[in-house]
């Protein structure tokens, strides 16, 4: 990778990890109440404005990958935050406005040893 690919991921990585920071805030606040409307309205609002630079990213160009043309940590990045919250972030993917990301996520899954690394992790409740 040359230094603008390098810079590249780490501005990915940057991206992701709000996404993380944002939903961890809101799934670790102590009143539940509280919890739930913030959860809520992570998932409603907060989400989907996370995830349209990334869909608009892979869209240009048709970018099978996040950086380039290959896999990089960036891609894993992103598919561990979705997993952590995998019911309802599906439901916003579901939507129909992030069909890039579905895709994206779909193809780093069913790369070989991605594949077999999720099917036989073990199950944790996050």
């Amino acid at each position: 990778r040359d230094d603008a690919e390098k810079a590249e991921v780490e501005m990915f990585a940057e991206h992701v990890s709000d996404i993380a920071n944002s939903f961890a805030h809101a799934f670790h606040t102590k009143d539940e109440e509280a919890r739930t409307r913030l959860v809520d309205e992570y998932f409603a609002d907060k989400l989907p404005n996370f995830l349209k630079p990334l869909e608009a990213r892979l869209k240009s160009g048709g970018a099978n990958f996040l950086v380039g043309n290959s896999l990089t940590w960036v891609d894993l990045y992103l598919i561990n935050v979705y997993d952590w919250s995998v019911e309802r972030m599906s439901e916003a993917l579901s939507k129909g406005q992030f069909e890039h990301l579905i895709a994206h996520r779909d193809r780093v899954r069913k790369l070989p040893k991605i594949a077999d690394w999720i099917a036989r992790r073990p199950v944790t409740h996050i």
